[in-house]
Order: structure tokens, then sequence, then C-alpha cells
């Protein structure tokens, strides 16, 4: 299986990762993601911890250029390490199927 990456239809400017037919999803962290916090216990405040600002790398040069930028990691099941982004540098990237509890992005925005 090789690193793809799909545009998203109707936009030149996002794109997602994927490892064969396995889409990755970057992880963002879990500030705020207590475990349980998605538990509705009052409606009025159902999705609270969903409003906390997160900033969201974006990949600074063509798309083409994104599979060279990441790579394997050595000893993990299907986990990767992608360079270059702007506003973090580097991304951690895993099925997105595995994300339970954390913040993560799939679509990424291109900025050249």
């Amino acid at each position: 299986m090789n690193l793809t990456v799909d545009g998203l239809p109707g936009s030149h400017d996002y794109a997602a990762l994927r490892f064969g037919p396995i889409v990755l999803a970057g992880r963002l962290g879990t500030k705020d993601l207590a475990a349980g916090s998605q538990l509705i216990v009052n409606e009025r405040e159902s999705g609270q911890m969903l409003n906390e600002p997160i900033e969201v790398p974006t990949w600074p040069r063509p798309f083409s250029e994104l599979p060279q930028a990441v790579e394997r990691l050595p000893g993990a099941q299907l986990a990767f390490v992608g360079r270059g982004f702007s506003g973090a540098g580097r991304v951690e990237f895993i099925p997105w199927f595995r994300l339970t509890h954390e913040r993560y992005n799939l679509y990424w925005r291109r900025t050249a």
C-alpha cells in the first residue's frame, strides 16, 4: 500500500491523506476533552467541549509533495508522522477509525 492524496471534490485547496484504502487522520490533541466529556448531562451545555478554538496546521506546498513528507513510524502499527506543516511543523497520523476522545483533522488546507 502507498500513501496517496485525495482532493476534496469541488476544491483544489483541500485534500485528505490515505494509506491504501485507509483514511489517515492528523492528531490535534485532547485539550479540554476529559474522559466522559461527550456524555450529555445538561442539554444546554451539550457540545461545549467542541467550542475550544484549535489551530489546524496547513500544508504550505503542492499536495503532490505531501506523501514524500510523511513517513511510517517504525515499530508502530499504521502510525505516521508528517513534517513541514505550517503552524505545527509535524503532524502525527493514524487511521481515522482508531480515533476516540481526541481532536483530529481529515482534510488539510493547502496554502501554496
